[in-house]
């Protein structure tokens, strides 16, 4: 009972931390397009 719940958080906090890595990722990448577009003349 006790590991299927460890493993339960453990799955939880892989989902969450590749969601907000994929959030960041998102988000740098709108960021630099922004600075390159102002960047041009």
């Amino acid at each position: 009972m006790v590991g299927k719940l460890k493993q339960n958080l453990l799955l939880a906090c892989l989902v969450i931390s590749s969601v907000t890595v994929f959030y960041l990722g998102q988000h740098a990448m709108e960021c630099h397009h922004r600075i390159e577009e102002r960047s041009q003349p």
